[in-house]
């Protein structure tokens, strides 16, 4: 089974409602409607190889890069692989404007199959070819403009991953 990071935007008072009523999370990242389903982002399976291109690390969270994908505070049940975690709408403003200075080639700077194999950084965790950058660059654009979006909308930010 695959696993595949999915950030959600919420407003600030969904956010409230979600840390008085943790159960509320299946609600929220599953609703019943179609038409609930709005401002949401599957990364696929590149969000440990982003996270090892932002930060350098495995599964630390340090400073803001470290919590573009892995940051933010656990709530509610197990949803897939652990429970979602969230990030307020400050810290996704706060987050959003580090992104914005982490530039494409920075980013192209920082992958390095080797390490990526060496570290068993998923899902390449036997083999990372050069055009696995383009694979992680394209959902790393992706992300930063999610990012900027739910920032400007002053949304907070549900993270999880099933």
């Amino acid at each position: 089974m695959s696993m595949i990071a999915n950030f959600k935007q919420i407003s600030s008072s969904q956010l409230e409602e979600l840390k008085k009523d943790p159960s509320l999370i299946e609600e929220i990242i599953y609703p019943d409607s179609e038409s609930d389903i709005i401002d949401n982002l599957d990364i696929d399976k590149a969000w440990q190889g982003i996270h090892f291109i932002l930060t350098g690390k495995v599964w630390e969270v340090e400073g803001l890069l470290g919590k573009v994908i892995m940051g933010g505070k656990e709530t509610g049940d197990d949803v897939g692989y652990g429970p979602a975690r969230y990030l307020t709408s400050i810290e996704v403003k706060d987050i959003s404007n580090v992104l914005t200075h982490f530039s494409e080639d920075e980013f192209k700077s920082r992958f390095n199959p080797d390490k990526i194999v060496k570290n068993k950084i998923y899902p390449f965790t036997s083999s990372c070819e050069a055009e696995n950058l383009e694979y992680l660059l394209s959902y790393f654009k992706t992300l930063k403009k999610f990012y900027e979006d739910c920032a400007n909308k002053g949304n907070a930010m549900l993270i999880y991953i099933n």
